[in-house]
Formats: C-alpha cells, sequence, structure tokens
C-alpha cells in the first residue's frame, strides 16, 4: 500500500456579498496574528462557514451594533431633557415622531 499524504485544503473564497464569508474572512486576516497555521484556518473556516449556515442559514439575522443605538438613544433623551423638541429630534435623528417618543419612555 502507498501511503499518500492528506491533500491541502483549498483555501477559504468568500463571497463579498455574504455576512458569514465576510465575517470569515476578517477572522482568516486574523488568523496569523494568533499564531494560526495556515491549514488550521482553512479548517476553521469550514467548520465556522458549516456550522453558521446549518444554524442560521435561510433566516433574516440581526447584528447589533456595538454601542451604536444605545449611544444615540442617549443623545436624544440628553437633548430632549436639555429642552429639543420631538419634531427636531425626529428630524436630526431621521427617525420617526413616534419613534422618538418611544426612545423618550424606554
Amino acid at each position: 500500500m502507498s501511503s499518500k499524504a492528506a491533500p491541502k485544503p483549498a483555501p477559504y473564497i468568500p463571497d463579498e456579498n455574504d455576512v458569514v464569508s465576510d465575517i470569515l474572512r476578517l477572522v482568516i486576516s486574523m488568523a496569523p496574528a494568533f499564531g494560526i497555521a495556515l491549514e488550521a484556518q482553512a479548517a476553521l473556516a469550514e467548520k465556522v462557514n458549516a456550522e453558521a449556515r446549518d444554524r442560521w442559514g435561510g433566516d433574516r439575522s440581526y447584528i447589533q451594533r456595538v454601542g451604536g443605538r444605545s449611544q444615540r438613544n442617549e443623545s436624544i433623551k440628553r437633548e430632549h431633557r436639555a429642552g429639543e423638541r420631538v419634531p427636531y429630534l425626529a428630524r436630526k435623528y431621521q427617525l420617526t415622531e413616534r419613534r422618538i417618543i418611544q426612545i423618550l419612555e424606554a
């Protein structure tokens, strides 16, 4: 019997319009800084790709911003306490007046 070495995994090629691919691209670009070998990077990308698509495939996912909305909402509340009116805040933040009121009541 001849002993063949396992073929090297093909490099992961991301699709620029796919959120899973974009996240994997970021992870792979950061992997060398964590000492992850090229072969392990490809294996990790394929595993994460399969798991993410199995869990989330076909769903519309929401990715929460870190600090974005809560900072905006705090700014809205602060400005309202300082005397700004709801219609002005709605225009400034490109939200409906109803949404501004919801934020103020939260």
